[in-house]
Formats: C-alpha cells, structure tokens, sequence
C-alpha cells in the first residue's frame, strides 16, 4: 500500500466523519426546530443529543465496511439501530420523528458510501 492509497483512504474517512456531519448536524438541527414549531414538541437539548456521536461513528464504520467490501455491515447496523428504536418507541406515535430519523440516516448512509468511494478510489463493483 503506498502513501497516496493511504491518503485517499483518509480523505475518504474525512469527507464521510466531518464533512457528513457538517452537512447532517445544520440539517437535524432545522427539523428538529420545525418539529418543535408544527407539533409544539419541546426542544431537543443540545448537550443531552448523543446522535450527532452516533453518526460520527456511523459513518466512520460505514466508510470502513466499504473499504474492505464488508457491505453486509450496512445491514446489519441498520437492523440494530431499528430495533433499539422499535423498542424505545414501542406503543407511541412518532411518524414525524421517524421520517427526521430516517432521513438522517439515509444521509450518514450516504456520506459513509462517499467515503468509502473516494478511499477506494472508485465506485465499488457488487458481485
């Protein structure tokens, strides 16, 4: 592996983690606050948020999956994040959250392919 492979693998890493999350954040935050205007749902605090985390990690994890073409990774992450939220929202109404939850999660899907595509230098090929 030579230095301009390794370089790209990290601008990969780079533009998934950071730039995802300068893109994702501004964007969770403003449907978070329409949220709160159209169904006067009280405001998400900012400090107590650990899902600006989570997709950092997300994405970082999704990057690397294609890296090394594991992308059964994607599935199976995706299976737990929707069972732990089947199961924190069990019995509740939250289609307006939801739609913001998938949303975003298909926006951490998407840097975290972009990244893996720029590490890797190409677009991946599925057998």
């Amino acid at each position: 592996m030579d230095c301009y492979s390794i370089a790209t693998k990290i601008v990969g890493f780079v533009v998934s983690v950071f730039v995802g999350d300068l893109v994702i954040h501004p964007v969770q935050q403003y449907l978070w606050n329409l949220l709160h205007v159209h169904y006067e749902v009280k405001p998400r605090p900012i400090g107590r948020n650990l899902a600006r985390y989570v997709g950092l990690v997300e994405r970082a994890l999704y990057t690397g999956a294609v890296l090394i073409g594991a992308y059964q990774w994607f599935g199976v992450w995706l299976a737990v994040k929707v069972a732990a939220r089947w199961r924190s929202k069990a019995g509740g109404d939250d289609v307006p959250f939801d739609n913001v939850w998938l949303l975003l999660n298909a926006l951490s899907l998407i840097f975290g392919f972009l990244g893996g595509c720029i590490g890797l230098r190409h677009f991946p090929a599925w057998k």
